[in-house]
């Protein structure tokens, strides 16, 4: 359904726009009506319905200029202009600010129900094609993000704007695997649950692969909040998962590389004794006489030793 909002002063006239046609019918539902433009000015940037029904002359504000107000704010419904005069420089006026029908008083049945009819259409067809769009984007987005997270040599020509239209731009960034233990819990939603954390909060990217979903953390703010939570939780026990820990990078260039070092401590965790349920790289490449792990010189000594 999409909403339609009525600006008459006088009420008689709200009430007959209602019930004039079968608004639900026609593919809409009445999301508020208002006596004055000032008072549809505010309400309108609230709730942006789809369709505006507005008379002219209107205390306050006039329709046309309700109209011209809300384009300059660059509200992109529709809008069907009622009015008692059928005099061009009214019309000319509407048709300048992008107004869709201009209608003389009194408003014959038919002639809104076509006016309604095309709008829906307009909109229905705005709709499906931001529909595509959007399916062709998340298509895109994921595509860069594999490529970010599992290529070493990543596309270093893909530009800021376009990792900025797909949310993917930031200062630092860091790459984390949960590993779920329990085939019962949703891992994601435990990990947000811990840290406070929306589901969909703007600073995380998913990308799953087999055995482990791997997190993508965007920006300093969300970076510091889980470097806070692992300082304070790392060896909390009974969680029924695991987290890997990627190094922090600051260029989208580098997120293979946070990856890898995630991907080569969850595979090194397993010769630990320590109980925990974050490791990072501390944690795997400790001082060959501790206790807790097998010796390791360096990072390049993994492949050698496993």
């Amino acid at each position: 359904m999409f909403k339609v909002y009525i600006v008459d002063d006088e009420l008689i006239v709200r009430q007959g726009l209602k019930d004039i046609i079968d608004w639900r019918d026609a593919g809409f539902k009445i999301c508020g009506e208002a006596g004055d433009g000032l008072t549809a000015l505010e309400e309108i940037t609230r709730i942006s319905p789809d369709l505006v029904l507005v008379d002219i002359r209107m205390p306050k504000l006039s329709g046309l200029d309700l109209v011209q107000r809300l384009r300059n704010e660059d509200y992109e419904g529709k809008f069907i202009v009622l009015s008692g005069y059928a005099e061009f420089e009214y019309a000319q006026e509407a048709i300048a600010y992008n107004v869709d029908y201009y209608l003389t008083k009194p408003i014959a049945q038919e002639e809104l129900e076509n006016a309604v009819k095309v709008i829906y259409n307009k909109l229905q067809a705005k709709k499906i094609q931001s529909e595509h769009k959007n399916y062709y984007r998340e298509k895109a987005k994921f595509k860069i993000l594999e490529e970010m997270i599992k290529r070493r040599n990543v596309n270093s020509h893909i530009e800021g704007s376009t990792l900025r239209e797909l949310s993917l731009e930031a200062e630092k960034y860091q790459v984390l695997i949960l590993e779920n233990l329990d085939l019962h819990n949703d891992v994601y939603e435990k990990f947000c649950c811990e840290l406070k954390l929306p589901a969909n909060h703007g600073g995380m990217e998913r990308y799953n692969e087999d055995g482990g979903e791997i997190l993508l953390l965007k920006g300093p703010n969300i970076i510091d909040k889980f470097a806070e939570y692992q300082k304070d939780h790392a060896s909390k026990g009974d969680m029924p998962f695991v987290i890997t820990v990627g190094k922090v990078v600051s260029d989208f260039t580098d997120v293979y590389s946070s990856y890898k070092e995630a991907a080569m401590i969850r595979y090194r965790k397993f010769f630990s004794k320590e109980k925990k349920f974050i490791f990072n790289n501390e944690d795997i490449f400790k001082l060959p006489d501790s206790p807790n792990t097998l010796p390791l010189e360096s990072s390049s000594d993994i492949g050698s030793q496993l």
